[in-house]
């Protein structure tokens, strides 16, 4: 009867919880031209536990636009993203890492990586990058009205993607979140209630 009662009782906070826990992942994109806007792109964390290891922002189905790091006549003539060090929360510059390949300086695909357990609920930082043949000028909604996409990878293993969504005139919006994380539920006191009369018997 003990292990019965043990078994109903793990069966029961696992499966028998409300949805809590989620982290809530916020990508945007705003102003009027992200070859002149240092703070154009931003992500910021929300919400319940965990963290993430990995965010990207993927051109490529756009089919033409491409991410541009020639070092000359692009943002800051930048040879890659650049942080904006004044939007900066709750996580350092040395945690985020910028990754792409290309070899021509042209990627379709940037990625920000971070440090282990750097960027968690209530992180955020912003940066520039310039591109091209997304439009131009390519303001904040050019990534809603191209639907590119956003990638986010958190440190449990699960990766989710969205598309970015146009919300006015200068800005895009995408936001995904974890799955949530079971929690012990009132359900687990009513079994406990239950079966502890039996366990005395016994």
């Amino acid at each position: 009867m003990k292990k019965l009662f043990f078994a109903l009782l793990l069966t029961t906070s696992v499966m028998v919880s409300p949805s809590v826990g989620q982290l809530v992942v916020v990508g945007d994109t705003t102003g009027t031209d992200n070859f002149t806007t240092s703070d154009f792109y931003g992500v910021a964390l929300s919400g319940g536990s965990g963290f993430v290891e990995s965010v990207s922002w993927d051109l490529s189905v756009d089919g033409d636009a491409f991410f541009d790091f020639d070092g000359s006549g692009s943002f800051m003539d930048g040879t890659d993203a650049i942080l904006d060090f004044g939007s900066l929360m709750g996580i350092d510059a040395s945690d985020i890492t910028f990754v792409w390949t290309d070899i021509e300086n042209h990627p379709t695909l940037l990625t920000a990586e971070f440090a282990p357990g750097s960027f968690s609920a209530g992180d955020s930082f912003r940066f520039g990058a310039d591109t091209d043949f997304l439009t131009d000028p390519a303001p904040g909604s050019a990534f809603g009205d191209s639907g590119v996409i956003f990638n986010v990878n958190f440190a449990s293993g699960e990766s989710v993607s969205g598309v970015f969504q146009t919300v006015g005139a200068d800005q895009s919006i995408v936001t995904l979140t974890s799955s949530a994380i079971p929690e012990p539920s009132a359900a687990m006191i009513i079994v406990l209630a239950m079966c502890l009369p039996v366990i005395r018997r016994r």
